[in-house]
C-alpha cells in the first residue's frame, strides 16, 4: 500500500476486496486518446454536492482499475467501486486526514511501481511515462493517488483503534504462512517499436496531413514537427499495444492457458521468487527486478487467489510494456495451529474484526449519502 505501517497495510489490498467483490473482473485494455465509443460524454456524477466530469471519472477507470468496462455489469462494478473510494475520502477528511503535497510527493516516491526497474529507484522521467500511457495529467494523478492515500490512512487508523481476537491472529497466521509464486511474460515498449518498426515509423506526408487536418500552427518547424511525429508514433504504438491486448483479453476470458497467451505477447519469461500474500514480488534469480507493475495492479490482486495455476490473466498495461501472470504455486493453509506461529504474529496485529468495521462503515455512508448519477441521454 502507500506507507506501510504493519502487517495490516500489507495484506489489506489483497482482502477488502473481498467483501465487495460482486462479480470476477475481466479487465481489458486501455482505448485511445479520449472517451472509448463505449463510455458517455454526458455522465455526471455528483457524491454528498462534489461533482465529477466524465472525463474525471473514465480515467480513473483506467489508471485505478486497468481497464475501460466492456459491459453492462462491469461499468456497474467500476461506478461502484468509484463511489466507495470517494465516500471512503469524504469520511477520512471529516476525520482530520490530510496530505500536503510534500507528503504526497514522498509516498509516490516510494511507491514500487513507479520506480524504474532497471534501477529500483523513483524516476521522474519513467514517471512521466507511466502518466503518458494513462493520458493524465500531474494534477489529475495527484486527485486520484490522494484520494486512495486518505482511505488507506484512514484503514489504518480504524485497525489501530481495535483489539487483537483470536480469530483475525489466525487469520494473520495464514497469511504468514501462505507461499505464491507466479510465471510472468513482458514485452517491452522498446521491444515492441523494434519489432514493428515500419509499422510505427511515421512519414513526412503523415505529419503534413496532421498539420493541415488539424490547423496546427507551426512556430519551428524543426521541434514542432518532431514532437508531431512522436505524437503520432506513440498512436501507432497504442494501436498495436490495444491489438495484443484485445488478443488476450478474450484468452482470458474463457481460461486460456498462459503460454498460449504469451505465445502471443512473444515477449521475455520469467518467475517470481516465492512470497507471502501482501510481500514486495520480485523476479527469481541473483539480480532481481522489482515486479511492482504486476502486484501493483488491480488484475493482480483480483485475481491471484481466484485463477487456476496456468491460467492466463488479462494484460497489465504498465508504462513500460504489457506483462501478463499466472500462478504456478499456491500454498495456502486450511487452518494454523502451531502456537509459536501465532506467537509471532500477536505482536504484529493491532486490529480485531478489520474488514467487518470497514463494510459497515461502508453500508452506512452509502445509506446516508446523496449520490446522483445523470446523463442527458
Amino acid at each position: 500500500m502507500f506507507e506501510t505501517k504493519g502487517t495490516i497495510t500489507k495484506y489489506a489490498g489483497y482482502f477488502l476486496i473481498a467483501f465487495f467483490l460482486m462479480i470476477i473482473i475481466l479487465s481489458f485494455g486501455l482505448p485511445d486518446l479520449g472517451l472509448n465509443c463505449g463510455e458517455d460524454p454526458y455522465m455526471k456524477i455528483q457524491i454528498n454536492g462534489q461533482k465529477f466530469n466524465p472525463v474525471e471519472y473514465y480515467k480513473y477507470q483506467r489508471m485505478v482499475m486497468g481497464s475501460a468496462p466492456r459491459n453492462e455489469q462491469m461499468s456497474e462494478y467500476f461506478y461502484q467501486s468509484f463511489v466507495r473510494e470517494v465516500l471512503i475520502q469524504q469520511k477520512a477528511e471529516h476525520e482530520g486526514i490530510e496530505f500536503s503535497d510534500q507528503r504526497l510527493s514522498d509516498i509516490i516516491k516510494k511507491r514500487p511501481e513507479y520506480t524504474n526497474p532497471s534501477t529500483g529507484k523513483f524516476d521522474p522521467a519513467y514517471f512521466q511515462m507511466m502518466l503518458n500511457a494513462n493520458n493524465m495529467t500531474l494534477p489529475e494523478f495527484e486527485k486520484i493517488f490522494r484520494r486512495n492515500a486518505a482511505s488507506d490512512e484512514l484503514y489504518f487508523y480504524i485497525g489501530r483503534g481495535n483489539a487483537v481476537s483470536s480469530d483475525e491472529l489466525k487469520f494473520s497466521s495464514f497469511v504468514s504462512a501462505t507461499k505464491i509464486q507466479i510465471k510472468y511474460a513482458f514485452l517491452s515498449n522498446d521491444v515492441l517499436k523494434k519489432r514493428y518498426e515500419k509499422d510505427v515509423t511515421v512519414t513526412d506526408a503523415e505529419i503534413d496531413s496532421e498539420i493541415e487536418s488539424r490547423n496546427v500552427k507551426i512556430s519551428d518547424p524543426n521541434t514542432d514537427r518532431e514532437r508531431i511525429r512522436k505524437q503520432l508514433a506513440d498512436k501507432k504504438l497504442d494501436k498495436l499495444k490495444n491489438d495484443i491486448i484485445e488478443k488476450i483479453n478474450s484468452l482470458a476470458s474463457s481460461n486460456a492457458s498462459f503460454d498460449t497467451a504469451a505465445a502471443i505477447l512473444n515477449g521475455t519469461t520469467g518467475k517470481s521468487a516465492p512470497f507471502k500474500i501482501g510481500e514486495e514480488i520480485r523476479s527469481e534469480g541473483k539480480e532481481p527486478v522489482n515486479l511492482g507493475a504486476i502486484s501493483g495492479s488491480g488484475i493482480f490482486t483480483d485475481r491471484l487467489l481466484v485463477m487456476g495455476n496456468n491460467v492466463t490473466s488479462p494484460v497489465i498495461n504498465s508504462a513500460s510494456g504489457l506483462y501478463i501472470f499466472t500462478p504456478v504455486l499456491k500454498e495456502l493453509p486450511a487452518t494454523v495451529t502451531d502456537e509459536t506461529a501465532l506467537d509471532k504474529t500477536r505482536g504484529e496485529l493491532t486490529t480485531t474484526g478489520f474488514n467487518t468495521v470497514i463494510r459497515n462503515m461502508l453500508l452506512d455512508m452509502l445509506q446516508g449519502s446523496k449520490i446522483i448519477k445523470s446523463s442527458k441521454n
